[in-house]
């Protein structure tokens, strides 16, 4: 089989991903992307709680401009809580527009603090759409591809991806902002009320430094729609090994 036929269907697809750098420590309750330490939070909105009435934990915020796929000039920022009593089933992902002018609730902790703080900077790379988005896409690769060295990372175990290995074609299988998701089970990328697919905003991992929020494995998913969205929406997708 040709290298060339292969490499010419994959590559309109690669995206921007953007690698989260972390480095211990809580700059505080800021509008900025981070993990863990305190939520930025408006003053006078509530603080999320879970069906069963339990204070949820904060998990992530991200300022939706650092999401290559959206763009410098999307004014969101998305706040992911879940609730760790119930096991992750009950969760919260609320984007605030006005957050600029809005004052924080210098309220601190109110749930149990699930992960370890971390401000981010990032590592961008070009990422390959694994096999499930391909098809997704419309993208069918030709019969024999997965005896061509370079392309079986397209189909593999994400978690056992390597970079080292596979030059041409990267994904990142770790916690980022845009590209393409990590899936360990199927593509499970969500649509809008008008069946259109949302934007991926990032992914977390099980794992994060030293710090494993969930025992099984896997991913949080986390997807948005456009800004031009009135409400907009988001949702999350949990995947685990």
């Amino acid at each position: 089989m040709e290298y060339l036929p292969v490499w010419n269907l994959i590559t309109p697809h690669q995206e921007v991903t953007r690698r989260l750098v972390l480095t211990p420590g809580d700059p505080g309750q800021l509008p900025i992307t981070k993990i863990g330490g305190v939520p930025w939070w408006p003053d006078g909105t509530p603080r999320p709680h879970c069906s069963q009435g339990h204070a949820m934990s904060f998990l992530w915020q991200m300022l939706l401009r650092d999401v290559p796929q959206l763009g410098p000039d999307d004014p969101g920022l998305l706040s992911f809580h879940y609730c760790a009593d119930c096991a992750g089933e009950n969760y919260d992902l609320t984007i605030f527009t006005d957050w600029h002018s809005m004052p924080a609730d210098n309220a601190g902790l109110i749930a149990e603090e699930v992960i370890a703080s971390y401000t981010t900077q990032y590592s961008d790379r070009a990422e390959a759409p694994r096999i499930w988005d391909l098809g997704r896409l419309g993208i069918h690769l030709p019969d024999g591809w997965y005896e061509i060295e370079e392309f079986r990372c397209l189909g593999g175990d994400a978690y056992l991806f390597n970079e080292q290995d596979y030059p041409t074609f990267i994904h990142i299988p770790t916690s980022k902002l845009g590209g393409w998701p990590s899936w360990v089970q199927y593509d499970e990328w969500p649509l809008d009320a008008a069946g259109e697919p949302l934007v991926f905003a990032g992914q977390i991992d099980s794992v994060v430094g030293d710090n494993t929020i969930w025992a099984s494995g896997g991913y949080a998913y986390l997807f948005v729609e456009a800004a031009t969205a009135h409400p907009r929406e988001a949702k999350w997708v949990m995947q685990s090994t």
